[in-house]
């Protein structure tokens, strides 16, 4: 089952990177190859992606006959166990897997492996929910990977169940950020890190099936960094002990913070875009975060303008951060409109306005003065009307007091009617 859910890792890596064009043709073609070679034709001919390989096949020129094959030819009954794991993954059955994956925690000597998986799942869901859970196995058995395991009373870990741990850290992590959750993702990771210095030097098995590779946990920190820490703040985080250490393995991370900090902010997106989204675009997870990640960023650097201006230009925002007017425009729109800011945008111009309770009290207070008025004037109304009916009832009662009960009967319930048309002609008629 583990070796299944890493295939299926690989398979989305390679389809995200294919449907979206990215590297040149010459590597997508060989990623395509390199796929069909690695992958089972039972998951390559399952019905979710079945007819998406056979296109990429055709465009790329490469002879794929997956169609053609029997999945059940020549394999024995584990292999057909785990194709049926692969499909039912690629099917979203994801709960289910995940009810298989929890009796193999058991396994004292493949805890980590398995919990790497069950991890796994949880991000391919995009669900999770149940991420606290595998927080709290780490917490709980955690001590030094290299020497104890307090639950399970290990002696050691093997090479491999290391490898998992920290791979299962880097998914919590990963997790915070799928979900925007950036200052906890930096927060957890330093966590970890300050328990196990070497978590960032991570090292990969395979890099075709990890979720993660070292140059993608790196933009990750980068990113949730500088989204999550304010701007007074950063000279501070800077010399933090593991934050230096995190900044020699990825150095254009202190390049971008000491521009940040600086309000160097055109070279700041600059060089954001030649390290940090040219990462995090190819990586299937992290790619379509980029644009809500980058978004975040350039609001974060609105508002250090709005907090040192009265009165600023969108245009001027758009020339000075080298960032198209149309894209500035929409951010601070939707800046303003989702919060109660004391600024107001009038064409090009973005101006502060102060605002007081006081002053805000007031105009509730005058609009619900406006609103009691207009209800006390159509009771006013009612009234009058009701004053008419009562008088006019009394005249025509005198009028045929003389008759019989039946006719006075008759007469009193005709009067009615009329009296009811008549007030709502009167109403109607006045202003």
């Amino acid at each position: 089952m583990i070796s299944d859910i890493k295939q299926i890792v690989y398979l989305k890596k390679v389809i995200y990177l294919l449907d979206n064009q990215l590297g040149t043709v010459e590597e997508r073609t060989l990623l395509l190859q390199d796929l069909l070679k690695e992958i089972p034709v039972s998951i390559l001919s399952a019905i979710p992606i079945k007819d998406k390989i056979e296109n990429f096949c055709l465009h790329y020129n490469i002879s794929c006959n997956i169609s053609t094959i029997d999945p059940s030819t020549n394999q024995n009954k584990k292999a057909k166990s785990d194709r049926s794991i692969a499909e039912r993954l690629l099917q979203n059955e994801f709960p289910a897997v995940l009810s298989e994956l929890s009796p193999m925690l058991l396994n004292k000597q493949k805890y980590y492996q398995t919990l790497e998986t069950m991890c796994t799942v949880m991000v391919l869901s995009n669900d999770f929910r149940k991420i606290h859970e595998i927080e709290y196995k780490l917490e709980t058995n955690f001590d030094d990977p290299k020497t104890s395991h307090k639950t399970h009373n290990h002696s050691s870990l093997s090479r491999e169940e290391i490898h998992s741990l920290r791979n299962t850290q880097v998914l919590v992590c990963l997790s915070y950020f799928l979900q925007g959750k950036y200052l906890d993702c930096v927060q957890k990771m330093f966590q970890f890190i300050d328990k196990d210095n070497k978590l960032l030097n991570i090292s990969l098995r395979n890099p075709k099936y990890d979720v993660v590779q070292p140059n993608d946990l790196y933009s990750m920190i980068s990113i949730s960094a500088l989204l999550s820490i304010p701007l007074n703040q950063i000279k501070h985080f800077m010399q933090l002990t593991d934050v230096v250490l995190f900044f020699q393995l990825f150095p254009p991370a202190k390049e971008l913070f000491n521009l940040l900090k600086n309000t160097k902010f055109r070279a700041f997106f600059t060089q954001w875009m030649e390290t940090l989204n040219i990462t995090c675009k190819r990586h299937y997870l992290l790619g379509p975060k980029l644009n809500e990640v980058e978004k975040v960023m350039r609001v974060k650097i609105y508002v250090f303008y709005l907090s040192i201006s009265t009165r600023i230009q969108v245009s001027y925002l758009s020339s000075t951060l080298d960032i198209k007017y149309e894209t500035v425009l929409h951010d601070i729109e939707e800046l303003l409109g989702k919060r109660k800011a004391n600024f107001v945008l009038e064409g090009d111009i973005i101006s502060y306005r102060k605002r007081s309770i006081i002053n805000d009290i007031a105009t509730i207070l005058q609009s619900n003065e406006i609103e009691i008025s207009k209800l006390l004037d159509v009771q006013s109304r009612k009234n009058t009307g009701l004053k008419d009916s009562i008088q006019n009832y009394i005249i025509a009662n005198d009028k045929n007091n003389d008759m019989t009960i039946t006719y006075e009967d008759e007469s009193m319930e005709s009067s009615r009617s009329n009296h009811t048309f008549s007030t709502t002609e009167n109403n109607s008629s006045k202003p």
